[in-house]
């Protein structure tokens, strides 16, 4: 009788540990006052989903539940947000400070965070370079969890023209992971950087210019030497900046068969038509004003701006994210002053 009950506790205990190895807790602390609503969220592709919501209590709040495997998410308070990785066991969260403690993922990503912020606080040349080093080395080490998959998701940019790199980092996924919604999500969007990288053939669009004629990037492609597509927005700075060199490249080569099709992010018409006129952008402009979420962008995996696509005139994608002085070498055209 005793060993019938020894065997029966010991059953008892084992399916509670296992029970145990899949919980979590977190609890956090934020400004937001008493009632707020907090959202622990996830994200598949664009797409940002709902776990759980709770209220704030005297600055605090606490979610629980099981995970099984551990996923990438983000706790979303009325005025601020923290990436976390939700894993089992304890989670200790502060929204302000942008820190997560307490389990093994949420430590790694808090001292990769702290380990960005002073390179980026740093006036050394090489600073860019060693940011990119450190997320592409912390991504490869930690491919096969949800940490490294996180930071994947959020820097693919990094990879647009690494894509034998990217191919062989999200192959390397593997299960649980592989067939979760976010990794299905993150595959399709390498593949559609994959498919317009250098090397591959155009994809075809439609649109309306701002003039209002229907144009295809197929029939800007056969009629001239190239084309360069450029992905911009009147709020991206990094776009503004660039906008000069590519006025000047344009109004070089504009005799010399070279076309080009500005896509604009914007989501604000006014705000796309202003930065048109300020900056003297007379090549053919297009934008579906619907900011991350316009079809062509998606086409051709944009995941920052500015961001160039490079067509010949046999339709073959030559170059991406390609500034104006190298269109200049690359085409053989008259260059462009830096």
């Amino acid at each position: 009788m005793k060993k019938i009950y020894f065997l029966l506790m010991a059953a008892v205990l084992l399916l509670a540990s296992c029970k145990d190895e899949k919980a979590f807790v977190i609890n956090g602390t934020c400004a937001d006052g008493n009632g707020t609503t907090v959202r622990l969220v996830y994200r598949v592709g664009k797409e940002w989903k709902d776990i759980d919501t709770t209220a704030v209590v005297d600055g605090k709040f606490t979610f629980k539940g099981k995970i099984d495997p551990s996923i990438p998410a983000k706790v979303v308070t009325k005025t601020d947000n923290c990436n976390l990785i939700l894993e089992p066991g304890e989670i200790i969260l502060s929204v302000e400070n942008g820190e997560v403690h307490g389990t093994p993922l949420n430590e790694k990503l808090t001292s990769l965070m702290g380990e960005i912020e002073r390179i980026a606080a740093s006036d050394d040349e090489s600073a860019y370079d060693m940011y990119v080093f450190t997320l592409v080395s912390n991504i490869s080490e930690n491919i096969q969890n949800p940490l490294g998959q996180m930071l994947l998701d959020d820097n693919l940019y990094i990879f647009s023209d690494k894509t034998d790199e990217l191919e062989e980092l999200v192959n390397s996924i593997g299960e649980p992971y592989d067939s979760m919604p976010n990794i299905v999500a993150l595959k399709e969007r390498v593949a559609r950087i994959v498919s317009t990288s250098a090397g591959h053939k155009f994809i075809d669009f439609e649109f309306t210019a701002i003039s209002g004629e229907k144009m295809k990037l197929s029939d800007l492609v056969a009629s001239n030497r190239y084309v360069l597509i450029d992905f911009w927005a009147s709020w991206c700075g990094p776009c503004r900046r660039s906008l000069p060199d590519m006025k000047q490249l344009y109004e070089a080569n504009k005799d010399n068969g070279f076309c080009m099709v500005g896509v604009s992010l914007d989501a604000d018409e006014a705000s796309w038509r202003a930065a048109l006129e300020t900056y003297e952008m007379t090549w053919i402009q297009t934008s579906e004003l619907k900011g991350w979420e316009g079809e062509i962008s998606n086409i051709y995996g944009v995941m920052a701006i500015p961001c160039t696509i490079l067509i010949d005139h046999e339709g073959n994608i030559i170059a991406r994210n390609i500034e104006a002085s190298d269109v200049s070498q690359m085409c053989g055209f008259t260059s462009v002053d830096q």
